[in-house]
């Protein structure tokens, strides 16, 4: 899973999770276009606070990206999407 970053345009957008103001939402998901789809269609992308909170009650670890030439700055994350879209129904 890789955690993909959706910066927000609007003044008064608020995270789903916790309706405090940001302007940067997150989701994991497998592909970016499967992100794309969680933050628009499910509305399933969190502030960063609420992203955390939720991996970190779930216990689940986070891996750095193999070091390599590339510039992606992307975090991988072991947790299945299923799991995180389950997680923040029950923090909701």
């Amino acid at each position: 899973m890789k955690v993909f970053k959706f910066s927000l345009d609007r003044a008064d957008q608020r995270c789903p999770g916790c309706r405090w103001p940001s302007h940067n939402l997150y989701v994991l998901a497998e592909s970016q276009e499967s992100a794309k789809q969680l933050h628009r269609v499910n509305k399933t992308s969190l502030c960063g606070d609420c992203l955390c909170e939720i991996m970190a009650d779930s216990g689940h670890t986070v891996e750095s990206p193999k070091h390599d030439d590339s510039d992606d700055p992307t975090v991988s994350v072991d947790m299945k999407a299923s799991d995180i879209l389950k997680a923040i129904a029950e923090d909701l």
